[in-house]
């Protein structure tokens, strides 16, 4: 026996495999800057919180990434021949076989409840990994500008943030009761949340917060004295983090 990353059979289309590619490309990816980061802090001796916070940010999608790629991670039969070729037209279900891609009616109720408590920790984390990734901008931008005003509204954007985070953790958490509900879909009755709504919400809030904490220092940098071309430089550069 040998582990699969959700590479499909003839029998069984599987779309796991881009999903694993994706998940750890990103995360090595995102290491790569994050660490370059520090070490140029580190080596100039300015470390700051702002650089502790995306370093918590980074550990914590590391930690996103293993439950995503747990998930995927299942027994492969080596006996039997590998189908490389992904289908075009495969309908997507959220209960997979230790990860996502393959169809519910390929599983069993265990192999169900299995992906689903790892897709289960996966919104936890991933929640987390967006609410410290904002706070580490208004972290960077306390650390930049000197504005008595402007301070104050990164602070309350801190607490705002950190709220806003906490709830939907709890909000994820306790979206079933019982909470294993989420994951066992054999138990009767469960009450759960509108999943979609939940998300759309979330969502929502989520980009209104991304467009508020990018356009918060176009003021403050618009009231430097430098040059404009210096002005449009600085501009650009924060105009970065949309990435």
């Amino acid at each position: 026996m040998s582990y699969e990353i959700g590479l499909a059979t003839p029998d069984t289309p599987n779309r796991g495999f881009p999903l694993w590619l994706c998940s750890v490309l990103m995360v090595i990816l995102a290491g790569i800057f994050v660490l370059l980061r520090l070490a140029i802090r580190f080596h100039r001796g300015r470390l700051g919180w702002d650089d502790w916070t995306i370093l918590t940010s980074l550990i914590c999608s590391v930690l996103l990434t293993i439950t995503e790629c747990s998930g995927m991670i299942g027994q492969l039969d080596t006996r039997q021949p590998l189908y490389i070729g992904l289908s075009t037209n495969i309908a997507l279900s959220p209960a997979v076989h230790n990860g996502y891609g393959k169809h519910a009616s390929d599983l069993s109720h265990a192999e169900q409840i299995r992906a689903l408590k790892w897709f289960f920790g996966a919104q936890v984390v991933y929640k987390i990994v967006i609410t410290v990734n904002k706070v580490s901008f208004f972290c960077l931008y306390l650390r930049i500008f000197t504005m008595p005003t402007f301070r104050r509204i990164c602070f309350i954007g801190i607490g705002v943030v950190t709220s806003w985070g906490l709830a939907y953790v709890l909000v994820t958490i306790f979206q079933c009761k019982p909470i294993a509900s989420f994951w066992d879909k054999g138990i009767k009755s469960p009450k759960c949340l509108d999943n979609e709504a939940m998300w759309m919400s979330y969502s929502v809030i989520n980009i209104i917060f991304d467009l508020i904490i990018l356009t918060l220092p176009v003021k403050p940098i618009r009231q430097l004295r430098l040059p404009k071309a210096k002005k449009i430089g600085l501009l650009v550069i924060f105009a970065m983090g949309t990435l």
